[in-house]
């Protein structure tokens, strides 16, 4: 996002976990077994319009006014000239521009915004299964499993951008599903190995036990 006057937007913020009715978190100390719902977090009822503004970027300050498992309504202000950085998001993400006018990319999209739009941003899907990453603000560390599907913009991010800093985080096991090549390239990054599949495999999960995805029962 690109600033190009003073500028403020409202982000209406929507959590979605793949349709699960609450996050989940692991039971057992192996962290392999079923998961049970454990409560959301939120924010207190009534919050203040005259709260205190926190920096969130060069040139960016929010505002966090309520939030919960599943929606999260922020204030963001830019000072002219300031860029957002990019960044995604495992809930829904809808914004509403107050005023000013914005250069903003959403995946290969590009337009510019003014007072008045709105935008729809479609989510990532994440699974919580260990309650000790769970705070008041959402999951912090880095995810045991990702799953990136290519497309045509994303190629170099995924194969090599995103490899490197999983890896580098401490993500377990990574995915990269391309439909165009026909191909599911699984890294297991505690076993220091790598297995090529097909879109018509059955494909193990290394850092769990009994875990495979069928991918030819899926209809793509």
């Amino acid at each position: 996002m690109k600033a190009k006057d003073w500028k403020m937007y409202v982000c209406l913020i929507v959590f979605s976990l793949f349709m699960f009715p609450g996050i989940y978190a692991a039971q057992e100390g192996n962290g392999k077994t079923a998961c049970e719902p454990v409560r959301k977090t939120r924010s207190e009822t009534f919050i203040s319009g005259e709260k205190a503004w926190e920096p969130a970027g060069t040139g960016v300050t929010r505002q966090i006014m309520g939030y919960d498992g599943q929606v999260m309504l922020v204030k963001v202000k830019f000072e002219k000239g300031a860029i957002g950085t990019p960044h995604t998001h495992y809930h829904t993400q809808t914004t509403y521009v107050a005023s000013g006018k914005f250069e903003f990319t959403v995946g290969n999209e590009k337009k510019i915004v003014k007072a008045g739009d709105g935008i729809y941003i479609e989510p990532d899907i994440s699974v919580i299964c260990d309650r000790n990453k769970l705070s008041d603000r959402g999951c912090e560390g880095a995810p045991d499993w990702i799953i990136e599907i290519v497309s045509p913009g994303s190629r170099r991010m995924d194969y090599m951008i995103k490899l490197f800093k999983y890896r580098t985080a401490g993500v377990r096991e990574y995915w990269i599903v391309d439909y165009a090549k026909d191909m599911v390239m699984v890294y297991n990054f505690e076993q220091n190995e790598m297995e090529t599949y097909t879109m018509a495999d059955k494909v193990p999960v290394g850092i769990y036990d009994n875990l495979v995805i069928d991918f030819a029962e899926m209809d793509i």
